[in-house]
């Protein structure tokens, strides 16, 4: 904003630019007042030239006729140029509205003069009067312009001056002087003007601009708005309610109640019942100053309305589209009552569901499956996270086909499902569906790329009148872990006795907890005995735990508890070290083997285990054998395979052992780099001279053998199995009670130092 000197009227610092050119155009407003004016001085002129007959008086005559002429033009061109005027345009124009209403005055003053000069007493007093005339009219024509005000004084001031020292008369000196006085009210009445006009101007261009403010605030409110009297009557409203309305301005505008408003509302509502009384109603029922209403709308949305009453009457009424808000309350209900991977039921709204049916009355005939999966776990580790889940939403579709949809399907997390579902009877109903579930989850899944194979167990908890949920989940885990330990693909239901056996596992695990730290395990060895050699050549490390109240407890109780609690990795580590630290005490041609549970080839660090254990004991690493069972494989062939040769390549041995349980595959014998097979003793059993039995345990000894495999069989206990193993003549060792039962450290070092070798009978 640029400014000019206030003296000049043309442009005020404090002005807006806007105020300005209203203060210009009030200058070019009048063109009847100046037509008239002009016309009567003109006329005037002309009159009095014709009378006193001086052609001076008519030059002014005409002078005033034109500069009334173009006076009159320039008002005409100003009006059809105002709009696209800039400042400096304005300006100008102000400048030249001021030269012409200069000229006018002082033409007016120079007939003054003449009229003085020629004597004539009507000139005289024709001449004052036009000046006095138009003099009078500058504060209601000129106030906008002070340099226009200025110097239309002085045009008429300085003229009559003149004509009062022509006349040298003393009472028109007297006159000129009252007169002063008259000039300075004039001033003074311009200016005083001037002030009011531009103090409305530019009051009314605040106002607007402020107008101007709401209305954008309002127009660009994310929320739909709408102002209304006592009465209902509406007064403002913006356009992003009627967008929510969807409608255009003016056809809300036309909607001048709040009834209207309601009309339109219900007219697009989701729900058709809706009347606008009934809407009215919801709003006017309640007695709070803030109230909301949520409509779904027929098209998808959701608007929500706000009313928020005015104290002096009447209200606002805000709108606003919460579709998005209402969406994501939604997901949020639904995510908690639904696992997120599968779309399933979670924990939560299973028993939820399942406890008010249990509730209100238990179905007869109906029971709870716990469906856990199978070798997931090595899928998970060796494939990734991303395929472990394509899995599960794999498994749960299955599930679904399998189970329909009249019972309850939830998972609960990771790999463990359940389902609540009524039969025909207790049994054979949740027997078959159960059957059903382990064969379908048996089939092949293809993801991406892959051919995965799994499995499922199941346990089943009959409700039986129960009303428990917590209860009756409880029980089908049980059951549940008990098919599991049975071996993997199986079924059980529970049994009162499940109960009995997990109260005591987990007073067993209590106790596991803290043994090792009390130095409650021991190490026991069994040797085995070389057929070639006839002599004992290495021994197997069997970790014992003497409980100070129940005594020597068995692998087979606590082995698989330290696994699942995590305990194992400690134990193995602690079993690996003492072991290679004893067998450092034997004679050197004496080795000792150390089983690797499957637990420990996952998630333990095997080969940091056995390198400590070697360094620690200063064991050579050739009088080291892991053994590693087939579970151990099955889990995860390739990651297991890469640690068995990193053992192989450190010179420690490596044994297969109970081949022939659990998932044996003879391609194990070919990609894996075993140096020792140990076959299970349930090849003995019934083994006989030329039987399928005794064929069996040949072609895998003689195949083992070829493939340069030291040969053990496990199990052997009497003399008649001791000679039909070495008529064979592929088998190296053999392990037995024939040949003793595992010793403790002590004692099996007392054996090994005087070795006394005993013929083969």
């Amino acid at each position: 904003m640029s400014s000019n000197d206030g003296q000049t009227g043309r442009y005020d610092p404090q002005l807006p630019p806007a105020a300005y050119a209203s203060n210009v155009e009030a200058l070019f407003s009048d063109k009847t007042s100046l037509l008239i004016g002009a016309a009567a001085a003109t006329c005037m002129t002309a009159v009095t030239a014709v009378e006193t007959g001086r052609l001076s008086i008519l030059a002014i005559s005409l002078a005033l006729c034109m500069v009334g002429f173009v006076r009159l033009r320039s008002m005409v061109r100003f009006a059809s140029l105002k709009d696209r005027l800039d400042e400096p345009g304005l300006r100008r124009w102000e400048r030249w509205y001021v030269v012409g209403g200069t000229a006018h005055v002082g033409l007016l003053g120079c007939f003054c003069l003449a009229a003085f000069a020629e004597g004539d007493p009507f000139a005289r007093l024709a001449s004052v009067a036009g000046v006095m005339a138009y003099l009078v009219g500058i504060p209601g024509r000129s106030f906008a312009s002070t340099l226009l005000v200025n110097t239309q004084i002085a045009a008429a001031a300085v003229p009559l001056l003149l004509a009062v020292l022509l006349a040298d008369h003393q009472y028109l000196w007297i006159w000129f002087l009252v007169f002063l006085p008259f000039l300075v009210a004039l001033k003074t009445i311009s200016s005083r003007l001037r002030g009011i006009f531009l103090s409305a101007v530019v009051r009314a261009h605040e106002l607007s601009r402020l107008a101007d403010r709401f209305d954008t605030a309002l127009n660009n409110m994310p929320h739909g708005l709408a102002m209304f009297a006592d009465d209902g009557t509406i007064t403002v409203t913006n356009q992003r309610l009627a967008e929510l309305m969807g409608m255009s301005s003016q056809d809300l505008a036309t909607r001048t109640s709040l009834d209207q408003l309601w009309a339109t509302c219900t007219s697009g509502a989701a729900d058709r019942r809706l009347t606008p009384e009934a809407l009215r109603a919801d709003f006017d029922s309640s007695a709070d100053r803030s109230t909301e209403l949520v409509l779904p709308m027929s098209d998808g949305r959701t608007i929500a309305f706000r009313r928020q009453r005015i104290g002096a009457g009447g209200g606002v009424l805000i709108a606003e589209d919460v579709t998005e808000r209402v969406q994501a309350l939604e997901e949020v209900a639904y995510l908690a009552r639904h696992d997120v991977l599968t779309g399933l039921c979670n924990r939560r709204s299973f028993m939820d569901c399942v406890g008010e049916t249990l509730a209100i009355q238990p179905p007869a005939h109906s029971a709870l499956l716990f469906v856990d999966l199978d070798h997931f776990k090595s899928v998970n580790d060796s494939l990734g996270h991303a395929v472990g889940d394509r899995l599960i939403v794999e498994v749960a579709r299955r599930l679904e086909a399998v189970v329909g949809e009249t019972s309850v399907l939830a998972r609960l997390g990771g790999d463990e499902f359940v389902v609540f579902g009524t039969f025909a009877d207790d049994r054979d109903g949740p027997a078959s569906m159960a059957s059903a579930v382990i064969a379908r989850l048996s089939e092949p899944f293809e993801l991406d790329g892959h051919e995965v194979v799994i499995g499922a167990s199941v346990g089943i908890a009959p409700v039986q009148g129960r009303a428990d949920v917590d209860t009756l989940l409880t029980d089908a885990d049980l059951a549940l872990y008990s098919a599991k330990v049975g071996g993997r693909g199986s079924v059980q239901f529970f049994q009162p006795a499940m109960q009995a056996e997990a109260h005591a596992r987990r007073e067993l695990e209590d106790d596991l907890r803290p043994a090792l730290g009390r130095g409650e395990f021991e190490v026991h060895y069994q040797p085995i005995r070389s057929l070639r050699e006839d002599a004992f050549v290495v021994c197997e490390a069997l970790v014992r735990w003497r409980h100070p109240r129940r005594g020597l407890v068995p692998p087979s109780d606590f082995i698989p508890i330290a696994e699942e609690i995590g305990l194992i990795h400690e134990l193995g580590a602690w079993v690996l070290s003492t072991a290679c630290r004893e067998c450092a005490l034997w004679p050197s041609n004496i080795g000792v083997a150390v089983n690797v549970s499957a637990v420990q080839f996952r998630h333990g660090d095997v080969l940091a285990q056995v390198t400590q254990a070697l360094r620690t004991s200063g064991l050579a690493a050739a009088r080291l054998e892991v053994e590693v069972t087939e579970s151990a494989l099955v889990d995860d062939v390739q990651a297991t395979g890469s640690l068995l040769r990193l053992l192989r390549g450190a010179g420690v041995g490596v044994s297969l052992d109970d081949f022939g349980t659990g998932y044996s595959s003879l391609s194990y014998l070919r990609a894996l780099p075993f140096s020792k097979v140990k076959i299970d003793r349930s090849f003995l059993d019934g083994a006989e001279v030329g039987n399928r039995a005794m064929l069996l345990l040949e072609g895998i000894a003689r195949l083992s053998d070829a493939l340069g495999m030291t040969v053990v069989v496990e199990g052997v206990e009497t003399p008649e199995q001791l000679k039909l193993i070495a008529s064979l003549g592929c088998i190296e060792q053999v392990q037995g009670f024939l040949f003793s039962r595992p010793m403790t450290a002590d004692l099996i070092q007392a054996v090994l130092s005087p070795i006394t070798p005993a013929k083969v009978a």
